[in-house]
């Protein structure tokens, strides 16, 4: 009986770690789709006497990004905790890439900060050049 829950435990840390690689995935493309439309916008409008506070709209944006980001971590090492429990008390290897996934997480981070400095010199841009 301990063994079939061990197993039903092993399987949700599987669900858990597909819904925060999705999670991370979604997180990062819209974050860079809609900073990048609306830096084009901005850019193709520069004329405009406004148009360059719009930057600020994905700055913060970024921001979100990156606290999200940042809040996955904890949830991600716990899990991976957990898995190493269940895979040694199974004596099974689940092949989760964890390690990758916090990667990937480290990196999206490493992106938001990127992007929100673009985005920092291109509002300098439009607002020198406007």
């Amino acid at each position: 009986m301990n063994s079939e829950n061990d197993w039903k435990k092993l399987d949700q840390c599987r669900d858990i770690y597909k819904f925060h690689w999705h999670l991370s995935l979604q997180l990062c493309i819209f974050t860079l789709g809609i900073s990048g439309g609306i830096s084009a916008y901005a850019i193709k409008h520069a004329d405009s006497t406004l148009v360059q506070y719009v930057i600020w709209l994905p700055f913060f944006l970024c921001i979100v990004g990156y606290k999200l980001s940042k809040a996955f971590l904890p949830n991600i090492n716990s899990l991976s905790v957990e898995v190493k429990r269940l895979e040694s008390r199974l004596g099974v290897k689940s092949f989760m890439t964890l390690d990758l996934l916090v990667s990937f997480i480290e990196a999206s981070k490493s992106i938001f900060v990127i992007l929100m400095a673009g985005l920092f010199i291109v509002f300098v841009f439009l607002k020198h050049y406007s």
